[in-house]
């Protein structure tokens, strides 16, 4: 697990926190997405309610 986590984990979730530096990467424009989306369907639920 650790050498998962040093080679993928930590510099993928660093590529996708907000305050990460840097110029945009893909896997944070995609993230940015996912996001908006799950903002929007839990706004949709909450007018249906």
């Amino acid at each position: 697990m650790t050498r998962t986590y040093a080679r993928a984990l930590r510099p993928g979730l660093a590529e996708i926190m907000p305050t990460a530096p840097g110029p945009p990467s893909k896997l944070r424009s995609h993230f940015d997405r996912l996001h908006a989306a799950i903002d929007q369907r839990v706004q949709e639920v909450r007018l249906a309610a």
